[in-house]
């Protein structure tokens, strides 16, 4: 096995370790919102570093293949998590949104320009 594989072998784990700390945080907590963007900036330095040591290695490695196809799966459950989050924060959004419609739908300030009467028949 040449450093190219093992760099890349290790690489490749690290990656799936930051994959299943992200789905593991609960992004309700604003701590966990700040963790979350470190995760994600230490992904995308590996996902530079993986691309570049996977050109100049065997692409038909068994064990490289299913590293990847480990990275891969937990990167999709990352994003389905991801996304359900993000659905959540909508429907809250919306209702929020609602509230305040139906908030000034009701309590209008009363306005009315100042102006004059003038009757015309005196």
């Amino acid at each position: 096995m040449s450093q190219v594989d093992i760099d890349l072998e290790v690489s490749l784990q690290h990656f799936v370790a930051i994959s299943e700390q992200i789905i593991t945080l609960d992004l309700e907590m604003e701590n966990d919102i700040t963790m979350l963007e470190q995760l994600q900036l230490a992904q995308e330095e590996l996902k530079h570093r993986i691309e570049e040591l996977m050109s100049l290695t065997d692409k038909k490695n068994v064990n490289n293949q299913r590293l990847i196809r480990m990275a891969y799966d937990t990167e999709m459950q990352v994003n389905m998590k991801l996304r359900a989050f993000k659905d959540f924060i909508t429907s809250q959004m919306n209702k929020v949104q609602e509230g305040n419609r139906m908030k000034t739908a009701y309590h209008q300030a009363y306005s009315q320009a100042e102006g004059y009467f003038v009757d015309n028949r005196k």
